[in-house]
């Protein structure tokens, strides 16, 4: 199940998501996903940024999803997140596990 955690409006369709671990790196595996599709899989949490460009799509919400493969040697998976949309930059905290996936509902407004 997914549960919405934070819902964001953005001014341009070009983003960029920054994550990381949020609390203490300890082995938390994540896969993301913008509207259904894998952006990125299987990749391990650390304490630097890891920084991805995404293109929004239009009229509609677009949501942007964190699975946790393994939650390290602390669960809940966390991930500390800001999005960037060339103006503001908004920064929020994911949080996953293996009865619910985090997610963002992220409201593109031309």
């Amino acid at each position: 199940a997914s549960e919405t955690q934070h819902v964001i409006e953005v001014e341009n369709s070009s983003i960029t998501v920054t994550f990381w671990d949020d609390e203490e790196v300890d082995g938390d595996i994540i896969s993301l996903k913008l509207n259904g599709q894998w952006i990125i899989r299987n990749y391990s949490l650390r304490g630097s940024p890891k920084t991805l460009s995404l293109e929004l799509e239009a009229n509609r919400s677009n949501y942007l999803e964190m699975f946790a493969l393994d939650e390290g040697s602390i669960p809940p998976v966390t991930s500390a997140i800001i999005i960037r949309d060339g103006n503001r930059n908004h920064q929020v905290s994911l949080r996953s596990g293996p009865s619910s996936n985090g997610q963002i509902e992220i409201r593109w407004i031309p």
